[in-house]
């Protein structure tokens, strides 16, 4: 009896620990799931998260017109107007769509998060000469794009500025019109070599572009190498290109942006 007994002390033993290690495994198989799942949807949502230099495509950033492309080009602390003028240069290098309009954004990182470069931070970089009036008169939105011809054969890179006061940023590029060419010819590729150098002294001259008052500078043979344009006063547009002013006029006229 005595061993019979301790037999059956010696099973139950061996139950209620085969049930503890049953329980211990099961606990730990939940904790592990439950540490897998929490991980998988982790990591989900990291690959969802946009990653804006990236997404080549992402029209979802907001800009002053509406664009076809889009193209993120980064800026560090050690860049300089050599390196913006390089950035301009690729960017219209590359023919895009014809008719087609792309928006360049400047990005840069400042203690580990990405953001746009700041209107001041742009005209430092490029070193104008615009006085401080001009700049005062302008808001922090600006646009750098590019322009690709409807033939599809080049591209040409555009500025646009929104103006706070619009008799101020007119007078300050009247103003500016005496060394802006020193100021932009690099980042317009303006050939200002041999007989080009007397450009530098050349008045610009009023002229019409889509119906609206512009100012240009015309070359030696009368070829318009610069422009600017008030666009229902308060979006100043600087480019080398009449179509670029047209279509982007044209896109502020489509989006209501600004009414006629």
């Amino acid at each position: 009896m005595a061993e019979q007994r301790k037999h059956e002390q010696e099973n139950i033993y061996r139950e209620v620990h085969t049930v503890n290690k049953s329980k211990i495994g099961l606990i730990i198989g939940g904790i592990f799931l439950v540490a897998s799942g929490i991980f998988g949807v982790y990591f989900i949502l990291q690959m969802k998260k946009p990653v804006y230099e990236e997404n080549k495509n992402n029209q979802n950033v907001q800009a002053m017109i509406v664009y076809d492309q889009i193209s993120y080009d980064k800026i560090t602390d050690s860049s300089s107007k050599i390196d913006l003028i390089n950035i301009f240069k690729s960017e219209t290098d590359k023919v895009e769509k014809p008719g087609s309009i792309k928006s360049i954004f400047l990005t840069q990182e400042i203690n580990g998060v990405k953001t746009f470069l700041p209107f001041a931070d742009l005209i430092k970089m490029m070193k104008l000469t615009a006085s401080g009036s001009l700049v005062r008169s302008l808001s922090d939105e600006y646009m750098i794009g590019t322009y690709t011809n409807t033939e599809g054969t080049s591209s040409d890179l555009f500025f646009v500025f929104r103006s706070k006061d619009y008799n101020h940023s007119y007078a300050g590029m009247l103003d500016w019109e005496s060394t802006i060419l020193d100021d932009m010819f690099s980042v317009f590729h303006i050939d200002v070599s041999g007989d080009n150098k007397s450009l530098f002294v050349k008045p610009f001259s009023d002229t019409f572009v889509d119906n609206k008052d512009a100012r240009v500078l015309y070359d030696i043979n009368n070829k318009p190498l610069l422009y600017y344009v008030f666009a229902y006063k308060d979006y100043l547009i600087i480019t080398s290109s009449n179509n670029a002013i047209k279509e982007i006029i044209s896109r502020l006229v489509t989006q209501n942006t600004k009414p006629l």
